[in-house]
């Protein structure tokens, strides 16, 4: 399969950032954890992700320096974010990616690795299926302009 359909797939079956905040608040009730494998530890994981999100969400802002630039930004992109709620790099870099995307008027949608092999291939790192990672999606082309991530 091409690498634009799927992308397009997958991001057709994605979630906001607040559906995901809201998805992880529900594993974190439930003790669980998404992903493939489910354990205590990973779990516990979650639990304190969740923790971190809640307060990067309500203590982040973006500078005014930075807000102008942002207003300008190319809105013919959007985010694509592969994760999972036990990812603690994403835990610490999400809360902002969804303020920097709020502030440009970009889409931010959210996959997990472990539903979407087929993408997650198409970014491995050094071989392996590191998260999170941030593609830079153009909404024209449907190809990444950009990736950032493990």
């Amino acid at each position: 399969m091409e690498l634009q359909q799927i992308i397009k797939d997958t991001a057709d079956k994605s979630i906001s950032y607040e559906q995901y905040r809201a998805f992880v608040e529900a594993h974190t009730v439930n003790g669980t954890n998404s992903g493939s494998e489910v354990t205590e530890a990973l779990a516990e994981y979650t639990k304190l992700n969740n923790q971190r999100m809640k307060r990067l969400d309500k203590t982040l802002k973006i500078l005014p320096e930075n807000q102008e630039f942002l207003n300008s930004f190319d809105k013919d992109v959007y985010f694509l974010i592969i994760t999972e709620s036990w990812c603690g790099d994403a835990a610490q870099t999400m809360p902002m990616m969804n303020k920097v995307a709020q502030t440009a008027g970009v889409d931010f949608k959210v996959v997990l690795r472990d539903e979407n092999p087929l993408l997650m291939d198409q970014f491995l790192t050094n071989g392996g299926r590191a998260i999170a990672k941030l593609i830079l999606v153009d909404k024209n082309t449907g190809l990444p302009v950009t990736t950032w991530g493990s």
